[in-house]
């Protein structure tokens, strides 16, 4: 692929092997910040500071982390500015997108449609319940999935002894992943959101996103 887009009569074009594709939209946005070296969700937001910020995501953030052994007890004395500027979330002092993004209780009011749909389905047209999830993502994973496995799922029930065991249709670690895969990935340049979809036989989570280029 060429490294600089091909301005003609207004439009722009770029050389992919054979191919002559024209560029448009996000698609150009997004072409002119990979060749600067930046990406969408590095970019600021101005007049948005630390202490407007959910105290509650940091918390979240801080326990997971913790318990996964990326940060040791010493780094949960740092503040919350310093813990954003070691995550690479700070730029001179402001924070970029990811930052609103991960840990603003409202973050819908800076980037459109990040939040996440959730609805069951007795087939392909016949929608029978859904919610919505807002809030800082750093959180939504984990309410997404206690809520399926609490409204969404229907576990069957054995017993081993006097044990009694809930077999779900997909493993909790699993089905989180995947949440979490749909908002690592996804393209908030779109404006739409995430949607998970809960069959009788099947979860959909679908994004709206692209594979990485080459």
């Amino acid at each position: 692929m060429s490294n600089t887009p091909i301005s003609f009569l207004g439009k722009h074009y770029v050389r992919s092997g054979s191919i002559t594709q024209e560029l448009s939209g996000n698609e150009l946005n997004n072409f002119i910040m990979r060749r600067m070296g930046k990406t969408w969700d590095s970019f600021v937001i101005p007049k948005i500071k630390v202490s407007d910020l959910d105290p509650s995501a940091f918390r979240k953030f801080r326990e997971r982390a913790l318990s996964n052994e990326r940060l040791t007890r010493a780094d949960m004395k740092m503040t919350d500015e310093e813990l954003l500027d070691s995550l690479l979330l700070l730029q001179n002092g402001e924070l970029t997108r990811a930052a609103v993004l991960l840990f603003h209780e409202n973050p819908e009011k800076y980037v459109f449609g990040s939040f996440i749909k959730v609805g069951y389905f007795e087939n392909d047209a016949d929608l029978l319940y859904d919610d919505e999830f807002h809030g800082p993502l750093i959180k939504i994973a984990d309410e997404i999935t206690d809520v399926i496995f609490r409204k969404y799922f229907k576990g069957i029930i054995s017993y081993e002894g006097v044990q009694r065991i809930s077999d779900y249709p997909v493993p909790r670690p699993a089905l989180r992943e995947a949440i979490m895969n749909a908002i690592v990935h996804r393209d908030y340049t779109t404006g739409v959101p995430i949607q998970i979809k809960v069959f009788p036989d099947c979860v959909i989570v679908y994004n709206d996103g692209v594979l990485p280029e080459h």
